[in-house]
């Protein structure tokens, strides 16, 4: 996980909720290592989500290819 030091901005996107998951495991390993990165958790929030096809959901709470595009645009102005 040293590589994780080389990179200012970090994201991550997961398709499982944003508790407990991914994300959640690299934020607590980079408080535990004093890392100073910004890092961005990208997931399934933690709330009930309507059942249906994948695409149109991933779009309705920000997970689309074209939100994500956007979303990392945002992230390389800062």
């Amino acid at each position: 996980m040293s590589e994780l030091k080389k990179y200012s901005t970090v994201i991550t996107v997961d398709d499982n909720t944003i508790k407990g998951d991914f994300g959640s495991a690299i934020l607590e390993f980079s408080s535990a290592n004093d890392y100073k990165n910004d890092i961005n958790v990208l997931g399934i929030p933690y709330h009930f989500i309507e059942h249906g096809s994948v695409t149109p959901l991933q779009k309705s709470i920000g997970l689309g290819s074209e939100s994500l595009k956007k979303y990392i645009k945002q992230i390389q102005k800062k």
